[in-house]
């Protein structure tokens, strides 16, 4: 079996329950101060708002936690959407997608949502236990998301519903192989 290799990357929007595809369908929220936030990270709803919108804060995977959905994408800094203006200077493009506090970002919001995710030690016995979500929102230096699913508990956020085999198949004679896989995050009260 080939070597695994790590595309850290976080929670990517990738289809619905129903098996269509996703279509990129999202919603604007703007992000709760002091936190940055980047494409695949899980944010939670913080109860509060600014400029209309609701605010939202990154997700610690914690059993108790009502998980909103994944950032799917950030909006640059020198934009306002809710204005429609912009400051002035130029736009970089070079610079990471991250969003920090009192910015804008794009969330995948529908709960039939299904997400592609690492996991560490993964194996064919994940699909169908539910699991938490490990690792730091905020991405790193280059703006990746390092929020991988964490391990089984019956608390857990995401139900995992297959295996991604974009990525890889999953040889049975190994153990505590990393792999991808497609959950979708759990609707308190179904």
């Amino acid at each position: 079996m080939a070597t695994f290799l790590s595309k850290k990357g976080g929670f990517k929007a990738v289809k619905h329950t129903n098996g269509s595809p996703y279509n990129g369908q999202s919603n604007i929220y703007i992000v709760a101060s002091g936190q940055t936030l980047v494409p695949g990270d899980v944010v939670k709803l913080t109860g509060t708002s600014a400029k209309g919108l609701a605010e939202v804060t990154a997700a610690t995977g914690a059993a108790s936690e009502q998980i909103l959905g994944a950032v799917v994408g950030t909006v640059n800094v020198k934009l306002d959407p809710v204005y429609g203006t912009m400051t002035t200077g130029t736009i970089s493009l070079d610079t990471p997608q991250t969003a920090v506090g009192g910015g804008y970002i794009l969330v995948a919001d529908s709960p039939d949502v299904v997400y592609s995710v690492e996991k560490a030690t993964f194996t064919a016995t994940d699909v169908g236990l539910n699991l938490d979500v490990s690792g730091a929102a905020g991405g790193n230096t280059v703006g990746v998301s390092q929020q991988i699913l964490g391990t089984a508990t019956t608390a857990g956020n995401f139900e995992v519903l297959g295996l991604d085999l974009t990525y890889q198949s999953l040889d049975p004679t190994v153990a505590n192989q990393s792999g991808f896989a497609q959950p979708r995050f759990i609707v308190t009260g179904k």
